[in-house]
């Protein structure tokens, strides 16, 4: 990150394995830079505030603990993403637990492969 030029944006990318493989393919010309700037900005990323007082007191854009990616984001982005031991994945299910959703990464990435 602070070696390889970049467009700025990515720097605000809160996930470190995301932000970085972002980063090498930017610096490989391999990236839509446009179509993931949009994606982020439309709710693809999504910072929380504060859940409860048994989960996120004080939720901050800096704490990877307040971000979520959207199923379509990760979806989408798999590539960046990494597997369901990365960071993105981790404060996303969280997230969905909260909310009481069981959402796993077969169903994000699959699962279409099963509707077929």
């Amino acid at each position: 990150q602070l070696v390889t030029p970049h467009p700025s944006y990515l720097d605000c990318i809160i996930y470190p394995s995301f932000r970085d493989r972002a980063i090498e393919l930017s610096a490989a010309n391999k990236l839509d830079h446009w179509d993931l700037f949009s994606d982020i900005i439309n709710d693809g990323l999504v910072c929380w505030g504060s859940a409860n007082k048994t989960g996120m007191e004080n939720g901050v854009p800096w704490s990877m603990r307040s971000w979520e990616a959207r199923p379509w984001f990760l979806k989408k982005w798999w590539f960046l993403a990494g597997g369901e031991d990365e960071e993105v994945w981790q404060s996303s299910r969280w997230w969905w637990s909260m909310r009481g959703e069981d959402v796993g990464v077969d169903e994000i990435l699959f699962k279409e492969c099963r509707e077929v």
